[in-house]
């Protein structure tokens, strides 16, 4: 119809907005519908959001309010010395107040929290006049420090006294006192009637035992004394240089802390120390050594000396010989302990393998750089106590004592072994005789023995079986 507005669809059919003209009521219904809903929903900028989005353009969920920030981790705990005083000190002002024990002179002090009141304790080396020492723990009241309370007496032996003192916190939970005695000169024994004819030596004053003594302290509100360490004189038991060092560190992962003692020997003719630790871990019932070692670690370097031997013969006897010397001064069975745990002179360390195998290294290296007597002693150290000797190792070292180069008026043969008159076989008693030129040095040995012969020159020259 002319002028009328109409609206065609893909369908070809033609639709009008006249009244007049036929169509179909149902399409104009539905597109009149359709405008009046779309006009009716809100636009996103109207949902309340504050980011206005296309519309049906998806703006995700809506986001989660940050977690809040974790405190700051606490700085690590550092370790720190406290106050070692002159001689004579009665009293002195820690933290602004005036420190003193009643008849007590005061040595050495550290100031630290021990209830977690938030006032700093004091923790005190004291002597009586004679210098006997003990441990006091001071309590810090509201403006004044209180009565002391004694931990009991720092041990220093017969006839000693306290010569100096340090203080040192090791961590939250321990601290260390070392202390070091000065001790009068023991009294000799009187020497036995000499003869006119032979001269009277030179009376030496004996050695007085001044090494340091370690206390390691247990701290908190009961403080207490844990345990003690201390190095005895090298006079008759294992030379060197023996020095103790005491850490604390979580060893096993626990969460507690636990105590490391670190024990460094410097054998003889050695450049630097060798070092071996010994844990003690924090158990419900107290400090328990962790018994796997000293072994552990001497096995491990017993097995380096082996595996260095074969290229580097003085690398291998300079590990084996840390080996036999630490064994020595830690293990109680060899007899020759310098340390000192608590009263107990060493630890048990039962038979060690590593220390027999050290003992047959030292042997055949010393056999392949020609050094015969020293081999030869080696060799008897096969035999020292608290050491066991594998068959193969053993049969090693006296394969390498029978290779040893030849030195001039020096030969080697297989001889038989000393047997005690009217005694049957149990009672072998084999021997080795070693000398250059008539000098003998016995040493046991299995089945072999070194004995002197005459040369057509009438000289005597040893041989070595």
């Amino acid at each position: 119809m002319r002028g009328a507005r109409g609206l065609c669809g893909v369908d070809g059919a033609c639709y009008t907005d006249d009244v007049r003209t036929p169509g179909r009521p149902f399409h104009r219904v539905f597109f009149a519908l359709s405008g009046a809903l779309l006009a009716a929903l809100p636009s996103c900028g109207e949902c309340g959001g504050s980011h206005a989005v296309p519309f049906r353009a998806d703006a995700g969920r809506a986001a989660l309010p940050s977690p809040p920030s974790p405190p700051p981790a606490a700085a690590p705990f550092a370790p720190f010395d406290g106050l070692a005083l002159p001689p004579g000190t009665r009293a002195f002002p820690l933290d602004g107040l005036p420190l003193a024990v009643a008849g007590r002179l005061l040595a050495a002090a550290a100031a630290l929290d021990l209830d977690a009141d938030g006032d700093r304790d004091a923790l005190v080396v004291a002597t009586d006049d004679a210098g006997r020492a003990t441990l006091e723990v001071v309590p810090r009241e509201t403006r004044t420090f209180g009565a002391a309370r004694s931990l009991g007496p720092l041990v220093l032996g017969d006839g000693c006294a306290l010569e100096s003192a340090a203080l040192r916190v090791l961590a939250p939970s321990y601290a260390l006192v070392t202390v070091t005695p000065r001790c009068a000169p023991a009294v000799a024994l009187a020497a036995p009637p000499q003869l006119p004819s032979a001269p009277t030596p030179p009376a030496a004053a004996p050695a007085t035992d001044a090494a340091p003594r370690l206390f390691l302290v247990g701290l908190g509100p009961t403080p207490r004394l844990r345990e003690r360490f201390r190095v005895l004189p090298e006079a008759g038991r294992e030379p060197g240089v023996v020095a103790l060092t005491v850490r604390i560190e979580d060893r096993d992962a626990d969460g507690s802390d636990d105590v490391v003692l670190e024990v460094a020997v410097t054998p003889p003719g050695a450049a630097a120390p060798a070092r071996l630790t010994l844990p003690w871990l924090e158990r419900p019932s107290g400090l328990a050594r962790d018994t796997q070692e000293p072994e552990t670690q001497l096995a491990e370097r017993a097995a380096r000396a082996k595996r260095a031997l074969r290229r580097d013969a003085d690398g291998a006897l300079a590990l084996a010989r840390e080996v036999l010397a630490l064994h020595g001064v830690l293990c109680r069975e060899a007899g020759l302990a310098r340390v000192v745990f608590g009263s107990s002179e060493g630890v048990p360390c039962r038979a060690s393998q590593a220390a027999g195998t050290a003992a047959a290294l030292a042997a055949q290296a010393l056999a392949r750089k020609g050094e015969v007597l020293a081999a030869l002693e080696a060799w008897a150290s096969l035999e020292r106590p608290g050491a066991t000797v594998a068959r193969a190792e053993r049969a090693a070292a006296k394969r390498a004592l029978e290779a040893m180069p030849a030195e001039p008026g020096v030969t080697w043969r297989v001889g038989p072994a000393h047997v005690a008159r009217g005694a049957g076989r149990a009672a072998v008693e084999p021997r080795v005789h070693a000398g250059r030129r008539g000098a003998r040095a016995a040493r046991r040995r299995d089945g072999a023995h070194l004995e002197p012969r005459r040369r057509r020159d009438g000289r005597g020259a040893p041989r070595v079986g």
